[in-house]
């Protein structure tokens, strides 16, 4: 304390969230998605008001533990992590130097995931600051789904992010999906340019392949059984299909502002029961509405 500056030390006792979290309530630049129910919070601040000044400055330290909720759609459980925040001169940092998360569940499970991320903005303009990615990752489907290190500028429009997914496991990844008849197996690699702008999230030109030696694809329903029965030209592909052994399975990845995921799969391989197992090549294009799938 002096005659030119107000300086005050603050310290939050363990805070428990099972009757809600005063937080939400207290800090201006809480994440209006994030609803936290359980788990427990950690805090100490600094306070300091300089001689002059019409705002103060706020350095505050949080930790959390075991910490479960709701973030938009998206239910999380036993998120670990330490946050740092920063404010001064209308300008505010946020560096979370470790954050680790068993899993998230915005329909389809995943994690157990760890980020360590830096963003800083003005008040004014909150949501269009500068991010900076040193580590973000998380286990999915048996394989890894990792966003490469880098910074962007959310002010500018049409960011890019990397994402690079590696080891995905169709057997695990068919286990959840709502297609009566489907079954395989084979591991998945891809790159997907995900792109951030006024339009929502969107992916142009991903690719995904299959690792060597291939795998397999079971898929045999009454439905499509009818489809080959009634148009000959899908009837050598529907058969196929019902035990297609591929050596090659590549697919070019397409996501659009209204959550239509479409697929351009190309497939090499044989059905050992037609024409004694010679090559059949398959181009299939599929399309998904993602959000109504979650």
């Amino acid at each position: 304390w002096s005659s030119d500056v107000c300086s005050s030390d603050l310290t939050l006792a363990e805070l428990f969230l099972r009757s809600g979290n005063p937080l939400a309530k207290t800090l201006v630049q809480w994440p209006e998605l994030l609803d936290l129910d359980s788990g427990r919070l950690n805090a100490d601040a600094n306070l300091t008001l300089a001689a002059g000044s019409s705002a103060p400055s706020l350095d505050l330290n949080l930790t959390g533990k075991g910490l479960g909720g709701i973030y938009d759609r998206s239910e999380l459980s036993g998120l670990d992590a330490r946050a740092q925040f920063k404010l001064a001169h209308q300008r505010f940092e946020l560096y979370i130097p470790e954050l680790k998360l068993q899993q998230a569940n915005p329909g389809l499970p995943i994690g157990p995931a760890e980020a360590r991320v830096r963003y800083s903005a003005p008040l004014a303009t909150a949501d269009q600051g500068q991010l900076e990615v040193n580590l973000a990752r998380t286990a999915l489907r048996g394989g890894e789904v990792t966003l490469t290190p880098g910074q962007w500028n959310l002010g500018a429009t049409n960011q890019s992010f990397p994402i690079r997914i590696r080891g995905l496991e169709l057997q695990q990844l068919f286990a959840l999906y709502p297609a009566e008849g489907l079954g395989g197996s084979g591991t998945l690699d891809g790159d997907l340019p995900v792109r951030l702008g006024p339009n929502g999230i969107e992916i142009d030109d991903g690719h995904v392949a299959a690792r060597q030696p291939g795998g397999y694809l079971k898929f045999s329903s009454e439905k499509i059984k009818a489809l080959g029965r009634s148009n000959p030209a899908m009837q050598l592909v529907t058969q196929s299909l019902e035990d297609f052994r591929f050596t090659t399975l590549n697919s070019s990845v397409d996501y659009d502002q209204h959550g239509i995921l479409t697929l351009g799969m190309r497939l090499e391989g044989q059905n050992p029961a037609i024409e004694n197992g010679r090559t059949i090549h398959v181009n299939i294009n599929l399309e998904e509405d993602i959000p109504n799938l979650l």
